[in-house]
């Protein structure tokens, strides 16, 4: 994930980051002898670069998470956070809106979404009315309206226009053997949203309210920032 602010900082999620535009990489250290897995989501502060999210899955066995991982001096140490999480929370993906007057995140677990409004110092679960499903794969906020949220299930696509008090099932065009995993919006046109499975990606250019193939074997997008 390259930094919006400073192209030249790039993190995986192995970790690594790289300071020279991906020369040269370093191992970030993670202060946590708890856990043996790498995180499964890396975000910034969208308003402080310094800011870095990691989320990580479930450790073996699923009985303990390791939840949220906060660094405020990018990357150099990692505080938990985790307060409202579940003790196995397992999250797949992680989102930030921020603007001068609100701060979100959403993530997507096992156990439904949660939402920080207090830059992940503690975590609410958001009570959403969608029968049987309760695993959240991939969450993604609208880049300039935070009411607009789409998060992927097993199968499924929902889209809310009210925080996530809602949803409405947006499958149209899409294969019903089809798992999304990733969302990624056209940041220059924000109608034009991709998803992604394991090796296909498919395209709406109305918001989500049809689908269509575009691209086989594709294993990420992403678009140049200007």
């Amino acid at each position: 994930i390259i930094n919006p602010l400073n192209p030249n900082t790039i993190y995986t999620l192995r970790p690594h980051i790289s300071n020279d535009g991906g020369n040269t990489w370093n191992n970030l250290t993670i202060n946590f002898n708890d856990t043996n897995k790498f995180p499964k989501c890396l975000e910034y502060d969208p308003l402080d670069t310094n800011i870095v999210y990691l989320g990580y899955p479930v450790e073996r066995g699923g009985k303990r998470g390791i939840g949220v991982l906060k660094s405020i001096d990018a990357g150099k140490t990692w505080q938990r956070k985790s307060n409202g999480l579940p003790e196995d929370v397992n999250i797949s993906s992680m989102d930030i809106y921020a603007d001068s007057s609100q701060h979100i995140i959403v993530t997507g677990t096992h156990h439904g979404l949660y939402f920080s409004h207090d830059r992940g110092e503690s975590w609410n679960l958001k009570k959403t009315i969608l029968p049987n499903e309760h695993t959240f794969i991939s969450t993604i906020i609208h880049p300039t309206d935070p009411n607009i949220i789409f998060a992927s299930t097993s199968r499924k696509i929902y889209r809310s226009f009210d925080g996530g008090n809602t949803w409405e099932l947006k499958v149209t065009g899409i294969n019903d053997l089809f798992v999304p995993d990733y969302f990624y919006i056209n940041p220059h046109n924000t109608n034009q949203i991709y998803v992604r499975n394991d090796n296909n990606l498919y395209k709406s250019n109305d918001n989500g309210d049809h689908w269509e193939f575009f691209y086989p074997h594709a294993y990420c997008l992403c678009y140049h920032p200007k």
